[in-house]
C-alpha cells in the first residue's frame, strides 16, 4: 500500500470517521462532515468554554456555525428543508423570536429570494412565531456554497458574539477586567463585492469558518 492510500485510508476507514472535511470549492471556509446527531450541541459548548476561558483554541478561525442539513441551492430546496428542520427542532419547544441571516458565496441567489423562503418556511412550522431583529431567541443561517445551502438553527447568537470565537475570547477578557460587554444586535442583508453576506464586517476578514453538519 503506497503512503499515500495509507494517508487516506479505505472505504471503510473514510466511513468510520467522525470528522471529516469536505471540499467546498471556496475560499476561507471549511467544511466539516460529522457523524453527530446534534452537531449544533457540540459548537454550543465549544462556544461556551470560548466565553469561560478567553482562549479560542483555533487561531485562524473566526466563526464556527452547526449546519443541521443541506440541500441544493434553489427557492424550493431552501424553503423544503428550512421548514423540516425548524419543524423538528422546535417540536417540544417554542421557537419564540428569530432573525434570519444569510452568506453567499459563488452563487447568485439574492437576499429577495432568500429571506421570503425562509420567512414562509417558518411560519408554516411556527405559526406563532415573530421576527426579532434585535434580539432573538433563534437564528436561522442560509449559507450558500456554490451549489448548496447550508441550514443552520442558533440560540443565544447575540450572547454568543455571532458565533465569532475571536470576538468571545475578547468579550471573556472584558469581563474578567470589570467592564460591561455590551452585544451588538443582529445585522441583515449587507451586499459585499465578493459574497453576499447579512455580515459585511466579517466579510473582511480573512479568518476561516468552520461550519459542522451532520449529513450531507
Amino acid at each position: 500500500m503506497s503512503q499515500v492510500k495509507a494517508l487516506q485510508g479505505d472505504g471503510q476507514d473514510a466511513m468510520a470517521r467522525q470528522f471529516q472535511a469536505v471540499d467546498t470549492k471556496t475560499s476561507n471556509c471549511i467544511f466539516i462532515k460529522t457523524t453527530l446527531d446534534h452537531p449544533d450541541e457540540l459548537v454550543t459548548k465549544l462556544l461556551n468554554d470560548v466565553l469561560d476561558t478567553g482562549k479560542t483554541k483555533a487561531r485562524f478561525i473566526l466563526k464556527i456555525f452547526p449546519v443541521l442539513g443541506t440541500c441544493r441551492a434553489v427557492e424550493d430546496k431552501i424553503e423544503k428543508l428550512v421548514e423540516e428542520l425548524v419543524s423538528v427542532y422546535f417540536a417540544d419547544r417554542a421557537l419564540g423570536t428569530f432573525a434570519t441571516i444569510y452568506k453567499v458565496r459563488c452563487n447568485s441567489l439574492s437576499r429577495d429570494v432568500i429571506l421570503p423562503t425562509v420567512g414562509k418556511a417558518v411560519y408554516r412550522a411556527c405559526p406563532t412565531s415573530k421576527v426579532d431583529l434585535a434580539n432573538p431567541d433563534h437564528v436561522i443561517s442560509v449559507d450558500v456554497l456554490n451549489k448548496f445551502a447550508c441550514i443552520s438553527i442558533m440560540k443565544d447568537f447575540n450572547r454568543l458574539r455571532k458565533y465569532n470565537l475571536q470576538e468571545l475570547a475578547k468579550s471573556a477578557e472584558v469581563s474578567e477586567g470589570g467592564d460591561v460587554c455590551s452585544h451588538p444586535d443582529v445585522q441583515q442583508n449587507e451586499v459585499d463585492k465578493n459574497a453576499t453576506n447579512s455580515d459585511q464586517e466579517d466579510s473582511k476578514c480573512q479568518q476561516t469558518e468552520l461550519v459542522t453538519n451532520a449529513a450531507v
